[in-house]
């Protein structure tokens, strides 16, 4: 009996827990870890992040400890005034999985005597910061006399860092008691980073000695090569910053190398490299005796410095005096760089690939000197006729450095902040127009479009090519290209303005061509940061110039591209003269009425091949004024000639607008006529949509001719105006805890005829879950592009609830009725006014917050919830409870047997 009373207590006991188990078997996140340091609190050691973690106290990094900490793909918040000081020991910042992110309040890292900081991956973010350190934004590595600070990144991100002076990433110490601060920078990106000297990195030389910045990217940019350094600091939060690096002490530059910003070398510092990749998109400004050293001397190599060179007080030799060049410009033309005992030179190194040495093995197009005397001065004249005396280097060891000063060029600039100059020499390429023949004897001259002071235009001519194919020059058969001088000394390197390339004569047995091609280089505005001089365009022949050949003469087949600053230009040549064809220009002019008064902005146009692929060469959009100048995608003017034809479709247009949906076919036949639907458009005159045969179900359109320029008219119809849609579906109450997902609802509009009134579904929409883009709960009335619902107005809608979730209650029928101009919207409920509406007459859209009843009245947490678990829970452990109550009380009354125990014991 005792046995069986004690299975009843056990199972009242699992009924219990079994209760228990329906309560709490609920999956719960875990919470975020919070990891104490207070000095030596945090012991060293290494720590995996499982979660969100948040760090408090100041860590002391002492001699021999070492921390390492995987964020694992986790966030770790290092809250106020927390931060790792270093005094000897070793810190690795690592990220195993990506994604994790260190966000800082203050300056996270301070290597205050010595130790070593390993960053392999992760992300220090420091737009939390509450307060901005003098230095050393991210990581201080401070000058000591105790240590030697080393900072080495391999991998990961600095990011949103701000200094109040110097180094807004990371600030390098001078060197003291010969203990050398050392920022080595393997891999991984600074970005968006600010201070008023070094937005990135700030390497002083205030002490001893220099501190020092040693870059080194990967030897590869493909993926799974070594990592890349990348520094973008150009800007912070979109505006423009003084510079990326300042470097005052010793920097050094090797391998993949990306930096977006300007690098500012003081004093005697350089910046070096053996192979490999170096890109500056900034500018590379150079102050007292600095320069730059970047060894390039072995095929495959390369150094990039696109744009210019900035020196500043340097001291230079010039025609054979010492004088002190500031504010001077130097491009550099193909970029490659080599130390000279005053200031900065410029070498442009030799193409491997090109059979360009003579006999000797020097550079047989370049001054005849010995690629080894590198001491030997040479003259030059830029292209400002003055005259300089430059004097190399020895070379580093016995390197040889194929040294050519024809692309050294500077220029006067007052003001550095302003946009700068950059410079492009011409290369012409001459061959036969049936075969691809190169073609050898050919003549050029350059001409520059000047602009008196009363507005008088000129063109004089600035520069002449060789002959085409002349070995003296040292170039390739049917070769040349616009020199400065006759003697050939030099190329001409040519800056912002419009040029006319001329063919003075001819191969012989050709036709001479005269004004062959015109060439702008110009800055315009880079739509994507809105500055107005920050991109320069090189057009040849209204044609963008890019790094892909493309034709330019539409009658010739003339091709250009542009290729190491350089403008290469195919040029074909006929034995007969051929008649020029005409390249038609088009402009779109938009209306919103038909007789083409009010324009229209926002219209979309596509132009699209006729040869069965339906291919888009050509789209925009009509600007503020209504016009479109149409562009290929390359971004040059589009032009079409003798045998194109293509179709011009309205693809979008403006909001409230409906589409002109007629095509307009235009083509162009072997006597350069311009056909606009098959009719012949002559100059001067007009065609319209009618006269031509086209149709639209709303709008028109007009097209005239004028010279070589097409224009067409288009004119939109206004639609009705419409109104919105759009809504919310909670539990019982609106809150964003209790939205609900999957309930389905219906929008009718009811037509009324000879019949009566009829409800037609326009759409069915359910609530999302929250994976769709929308947050949980929301009612999205869009169309197939994501757009809301355009609904007419003058009508009456039901929202009807066709599905509701489990556990919930359908709503009753929501009747909305519109006004003729969408200006007000009646929302009703039961004939009562339904008060979880809101409308917006300006931009006409209606707002739900729609609730529902529950089927089981329990409170909620945002959907079907826990409760029927709890209170099936509570059920099972009432009834077990009362078994047992039931069951043992009767332990006042024993059976039969047991009283005849009893008795027995009592006997």
């Amino acid at each position: 009996m005792k046995l069986r009373k004690h299975k009843i207590v056990s199972l009242a006991i699992l009924g219990v827990l079994i209760g228990i188990y329906f309560m709490f078997n609920i999956s719960v996140s875990s919470a975020a870890t919070e990891i104490s340091g207070s000095k030596n609190g945090l012991s060293a050691g290494s720590y995996v992040l499982t979660g969100d973690t948040t760090l408090s106290g100041q860590i002391q990094v002492s001699s021999g400890q070492e921390y390492t900490i995987d964020l694992a793909g986790h966030n770790l918040t290092m809250s106020n005034n927390t931060y790792f000081m270093f005094m000897g020991g070793t810190l690795n910042i690592k990220d195993s999985v990506g994604g994790g992110v260190i966000y800082a309040t203050c300056q996270p890292i301070w290597m205050y005597s010595g130790g070593t900081f390993n960053m392999y991956g992760g992300i220090f973010d420091g737009s939390k910061m509450t307060s901005t350190p003098q230095q050393g934004g991210c990581v201080n590595l401070a000058r000591s006399n105790m240590g030697a600070s080393v900072f080495n990144m391999y991998g990961g991100t600095i990011r949103n860092f701000k200094a109040s002076q110097y180094g807004g990433a990371v600030y390098v110490g001078s060197t003291f008691s010969k203990k050398t601060p050392v920022f080595n920078m393997y891999g991984g990106t600074i970005e968006n980073c600010y201070a008023p000297a070094g937005s990135a990195v700030y390497v002083d030389d205030s002490g001893d000695g220099p501190g020092y910045f040693y870059v080194k990217g990967g030897t590869k940019q493909a993926e799974g090569g070594e990592n890349k350094v990348t520094i973008k600091c150009d800007t912070y939060n979109g505006e423009k910053v003084p510079n990326a690096i300042y470097n005052y002490g010793y920097m050094g530059l090797e391998g993949v190398v990306d930096i977006d910003g300007i690098v500012y070398l003081d004093q005697n510092n350089w910046a070096s490299t053996v192979t490999h990749f170096i890109k500056i998109t900034g500018r590379l400004v150079v102050v007292g005796d600095g320069y730059i050293d970047v060894d390039t001397a072995y095929p495959g190599s390369n150094a990039i410095v696109t744009g210019h060179t900035v020196v500043e007080n340097v001291t230079q030799t010039v025609g054979g005096t010492d004088v002190v060049i500031s504010q001077r410009e130097f491009y550099t033309y193909s970029s490659y760089f080599i130390k000279s005992t005053k200031g900065l030179m410029v070498s442009a190194g030799f193409d491997p690939t090109k059979n360009e040495l003579d006999s000797k093995g020097s550079p047989a197009n370049w001054p005849t000197y010995q690629a080894d005397s590198y001491s030997k001065p040479y003259t030059y004249v830029d292209v400002m006729g003055q005259t300089m005396l430059i004097q190399s280097s020895d070379s580093p060891g016995d390197k040889r450095q194929m040294q050519n000063y024809n692309y050294l060029i500077y220029t006067e600039r007052a003001d550095l902040s302003e946009d700068y100059a950059e410079f492009y020499s011409i290369k012409i390429s001459k061959q036969d127009i049936a075969t691809g023949n190169p073609l050898n004897g050919a003549l050029f001259s350059l001409k520059k479009k000047v602009v008196d002071g009363d507005g008088n235009v000129t063109y004089e001519v600035i520069g002449s090519s060789g002959v085409t194919g002349d070995s003296s020059d040292g170039v390739d058969i049917g070769e040349t290209y616009i020199y400065l001088s006759s003697d050939h000394d030099g190329k001409l390197m040519i800056e912002d303005g419009i040029y006319v390339l001329v063919e003075d004569s001819a191969p012989a047995g050709y036709v001479a061509r005269g004004e062959l091609a015109t060439i702008e280089i110009k800055h315009v505005m880079n739509e994507s940061t809105g500055q107005l001089v920050s991109v320069v365009e090189v057009v040849a022949n209204n044609k963008v110039l890019t790094t892909t050949e493309q034709i330019i003469d539409s009658t010739y087949g003339d091709k250009g591209y542009i290729v190491n600053k350089e403008v290469v230009l195919y040029l074909n040549n006929s034995t007969e003269a051929i008649e020029q064809n005409i390249d038609y220009q088009i402009r779109i002019e938009k209306y919103q009425d038909s007789q083409f008064n009010t324009v229209l902005s926002g219209a979309m146009f596509q132009l699209l091949t006729v040869d069965g692929q339906s291919v888009i060469v050509a789209t925009g959009t009509t600007d503020e004024s209504g016009i479109l100048n149409l562009k290929d995608l390359n971004g040059s003017v589009f032009t079409f000639s003798n045998g194109d034809s293509y179709e011009l479709y309205e693809s979008k247009a403006p909001d409230d607008f409906y589409l002109m949906d007629d095509s307009i076919s235009l083509s162009v036949d072997d006597s350069n006529h311009l056909l606009i639907d098959g009719v012949i458009l002559n100059d001067g005159q007009t065609l319209t949509m009618e006269q031509v045969g086209g149709s639209a179900t709303h709008g028109g359109w007009a097209v005239s001719l004028s010279g070589n320029l097409l224009t067409i008219k288009v004119y939109n119809e206004k639609m009705p105006p419409t109104w919105s849609l759009t809504g919310k579906k909670y539990g019982t109450q609106k809150l964003d805890a209790l939205a609900l997902a999957g309930a389905k609802f219906t929008l009718y509009v009811i037509q009324i005829d000879g019949n009566g009134a009829t409800e037609t579904e326009i759409i069915s929409v359910i609530s999302s879950d929250g994976t769709d883009g929308y947050t949980k709960g929301t009612l999205a009335f869009v169309d197939n592009e994501g757009r809301l619902l355009k609904l007419q107005c003058d009508a009456t809608y039901i929202l009807r609830e066709t599905y509701a979730p489990l556990g919930y209650e359908l709503i009753d029928d929501i009747i909305i009725d519109v006004n003729e101009d969408g200006s007000a919207i009646s929302v009703t409920q039961n004939n009562t006014v339904y008060s979880n509406a809101s409308y917006d007459a300006e931009n006409k859209l209606l707002t739900f917050s729609i609730t529902n009843d529950a089927v089981y009245h329990m409170p909620e947490t945002g959907g079907g919830g826990i409760y029927p678990l709890i209170s099936a829970g509570i059920l099972m452990m009432c009834v077990s409870v009362v078994c047992m109550v039931v069951l043992l009380g009767k332990k006042d009354k024993p059976g039969r047997e047991e009283s005849e125990d009893m008795n027995e014991k009592g006997d």
